[in-house]
């Protein structure tokens, strides 16, 4: 049996659910200008609070927008801000890290003590407080949860560049004259592929819960966009009379959280050489 198909046979049934359903999620978020059956903001007054039917799956809210369609839409707003978050931060991660780790001595010793100074304060903390200084919107919290991740690259990637330098084919290569460039691209950079993707997979769920609730004081994506975070704002008023408008996105956003994690200690697993 192929070492890669047994290490994806020893996740539980419940992680491998929770992959698939935040899979599918993230890719009907992705189509949902293809599959939502109306308009996210489109209202209808007459509708309002009603329950699921076969013309609304999951009813309506308190201004008769169909719950399943900002559903979708929510969902695309969340990942696609999510993943713009994570790629600036793996990519200025990446670059400080290996900078640091590639180099060492006094360039090691100003990268990390800068980095340092953001990590002093948890991500979150640190994007709420942008975010407060800034101001809401998509471009702000774009910049306040970038300055709050990537820091953690840049640490990764440093300890996983200097645990790769030691390494037989790098001395190698140093004692034959390759150039910094050409080491760093050819040996140092697909070494570090396996570690930054269980660390993205393990930020999906994090960005998202930050971006909801952020959303959710009012600081991150304002209307008319839809945006999990905020509907569970708009449905705190009704959480008696119609819980279905707190139960979708809270769903929604467990579902994905939970998925993700779930996939970055598989994939751990999985590249784990020590089986």
């Amino acid at each position: 049996m192929p070492i890669a198909l047994h290490h994806w046979q020893k996740a539980n049934l419940i992680s491998s659910i929770a992959i698939v359903l935040a899979l599918l999620n993230v890719i009907a978020s992705i189509f949902a200008p293809a599959i939502a059956p109306y308009d996210p903001a489109a209202q209808d007054l007459n509708l309002g609070l009603s329950t699921p039917t076969w013309q609304h799956l999951l009813g309506t809210d308190h201004l008769g927008r169909d719950i399943l369609s900002r559903l979708l839409w929510a969902g695309q707003v969340s990942i696609t801000l999510t993943a713009i978050v994570l790629c600036l931060s793996a990519s200025i991660g990446v670059g400080i890290g290996v900078c640091a780790g590639y180099f060492g001595g006094v360039v090691d010793e100003i990268l990390m003590r800068f980095v340092d100074l953001f990590l002093a304060l948890p991500k979150q903390i640190l994007a709420l407080a942008l975010v407060g200084i800034l101001g809401s919107g998509f471009p702000n919290l774009v910049l306040a949860l970038t300055i709050g991740w990537w820091p953690t690259y840049a640490r990764l990637v440093r300890s996983q560049v200097l645990c790769a330098k030691s390494t037989a084919f790098v001395e190698a290569a140093f004692a034959l004259g390759g150039s910094p460039l050409y080491i760093i691209r050819v040996h140092l950079l697909p070494a570090l592929l396996g570690p930054i993707l269980v660390q993205l997979s393990l930020d999906v769920g994090a960005a998202i819960l930050a971006i909801a609730g952020l959303s959710f004081l009012g600081l991150g994506i304002q209307p008319p966009y839809p945006e999990w975070g905020t509907m569970l704002v708009d449905a705190r008023p009704f959480m008696q009379a119609a819980p279905r408008l707190v139960i979708a996105p809270g769903v929604a956003i467990l579902v994905t959280a939970f998925g993700f994690n779930a996939l970055a200690e598989s994939l751990e697993s999985w590249l784990d050489p020590r089986g």
